[in-house]
């Protein structure tokens, strides 16, 4: 009380008349500033803001130096807690002009990875309460500190990691719709942060941003309902729709549900929780961000990453499994699709994707679609890329798995039938018979010998043993881990 009265009178009375009693008040202030009590910090805080405001930052040349050596002072949060909340306010104060000049050296500080732990979680500590402060004014530096944020949501000390996320709440409260296209990059890349713990930290302040923008409650129960429950309704999905756009949210409901297969148990519970309460119906909501999902998951099947691998792979069988086979129809075109993206890991991803398809799925169902399936497993063991057609290599062994003895005879045909060409597409299509070879030797090579041994591999094989040593002999290649000196004489013979 006695610090709210303080404040009003710097707000309400002459500064000059008030001058004469500075040296007397500011000590008490300080103390109350350091009070352990959150609601004293605030008052104090503000009394010092109206007070700088009122009278001029050059009326309190210690105060600044002070509030900066207790910000990332050693003593204890609390300390740092109330020193933050009170330079927040002061700056405030002297306006944003002050604002402007300090926080390009806020967010460098707390970027850093070389300082001491609480002098991080000092200057983190500013993010939650300047945006209070400034509002629309703080706006323009949402994108700088989110990725200072969501770094510190991964350090080893805790007490750093809640202030981060106290942080990232904080401005996730205060801009969930204003500063929307700011907020969800940020959180979308941290959705597929390498580190779990920015995985888990992007998924809890994206569940606390759908909840904001929707209007539902975050903090129901849904631990005890089955997984596939839910709790959401037509009015907040409809909300999320107007205020993220289709396509982004498309975009993150994409990324929840593949946190829901996530390696870290942690991510996995609080993206089902969020996905729980913001989608209405399971089924409806996965045909309708179909499209969206597979382009991730083609390139995380792709990743060098073995935890994205391993996330794309049980997302892609919990979807097959969910929408049963009849979403087969819907699933083949994308990946088709998927095999004419410039990024080679979409097009490897294509042939994982094929992979853990065949391996979900029954094998009527495959037979179904193998009039599909045959062509583009064919156009991915010829791609220019070597990781794509080694990728479709293993395709053809799930295939072959299912199907049987077809899939040598529509696969490896068109591959010998590439070989003839005088392109690089001969090249392609000869490593590609040289992967699905190292894989299925002892079921490729009885089918593939008779094929060669007549007109023109087998001109081929004589010109080599010749004296045209330099002819290009695709068949010597292709049989190059067996008997190079045996099975030429004995097919010249």
């Amino acid at each position: 009380m006695a610090a709210q009265i303080i404040g009003n009178m710097y707000s309400l009375t002459d500064q000059k008349d008030l001058q004469p009693y500075l040296p007397g008040i500011i000590p008490g202030l300080k103390a109350s500033l350091l009070d352990p009590v959150p609601k004293v910090r605030a008052v104090s805080s503000r009394a010092l803001g109206a007070m700088v405001k009122g009278m001029g930052e050059s009326s309190f040349d210690d105060l600044l130096p002070w509030l900066m050596q207790t910000l990332t002072s050693e003593s204890s949060s609390v300390d740092r807690s109330g020193a933050a909340q009170g330079l927040a306010e002061v700056v405030g104060g002297l306006g944003p002009e002050k604002l402007h000049r300090l926080m390009p050296d806020i967010i460098a500080t707390a970027e850093r990875s070389d300082i001491a732990p609480h002098v991080k979680d000092g200057y983190i500590m500013m993010f939650i309460f300047l945006p209070t402060v400034f509002q629309d004014e703080f706006t323009p530096y949402i994108g700088q500190i989110i990725p200072p944020i969501l770094k510190a949501l991964a350090d080893e000390n805790e007490f750093v990691r809640e202030t981060a996320l106290k942080a990232g709440q904080r401005i996730v409260n205060t801009y969930a719709e204003s500063a929307i296209t700011l907020l969800l990059p940020e959180l979308e890349a941290g959705l597929f942060h390498d580190n779990w713990r920015i995985r888990y930290s992007s998924v809890q302040l994206l569940g606390d941003l759908l909840f904001k923008v929707s209007g539902v409650s975050g903090k129901m129960t849904t631990d005890t309902a089955h997984e596939d429950d839910n709790f959401g309704t037509e009015h907040s999905q409809k909300a999320i729709i107007d205020i993220l756009g289709e396509e982004r949210r498309n975009r993150v409901l994409a990324g929840l549900y593949m946190g829901r297969s996530d390696v870290a148990i942690l991510v996995r519970q609080a993206a089902l929780h969020v996905w729980k309460v913001v989608v209405t119906n399971t089924p409806k909501t996965l045909r309708e961000i179909l499209p969206t999902l597979f382009s991730l998951l083609l390139g995380h099947l792709a990743s060098t990453s073995y935890d994205k691998r391993q996330v794309a792979a049980r997302t892609l069988g919990d979807l097959v499994r969910k929408l049963g086979e009849r979403v087969l129809p819907e699933i083949i075109p994308i990946l088709e699709a998927g095999l004419e993206s410039p990024e080679p890991d979409q097009r490897q991803g294509v042939c994982i994707g094929l992979s853990e398809i065949m391996a979900s799925t029954s094998k009527d169902m495959v037979l179904c679609f193998a009039d599909n399936l045959v062509p583009t497993v064919r156009r991915a063991l010829c791609d220019p890329l070597s990781s794509v057609r080694q990728a479709a290599a293993q395709t053809f062994d799930s295939l072959h798995g299912t199907v049987g003895f077809r899939a040598l005879e529509d696969i490896l045909p068109h591959l010998l039938a590439e070989l003839e060409n005088d392109d690089e597409t001969r090249e392609y299509a000869l490593d590609g018979l040289k992967q699905v070879m190292a894989i299925k030797s002892r079921v490729v090579l009885p089918y593939l010998v008779p094929q060669v041994i007549v007109p023109p591999f087998l001109h081929n094989l004589i010109l080599y043993h010749g004296s045209y040593h330099n002819t290009y002999s695709p068949v010597l290649i292709i049989l190059e881990k067996w008997t190079i000196t045996i099975v030429p004489f004995r097919l010249y013979k």
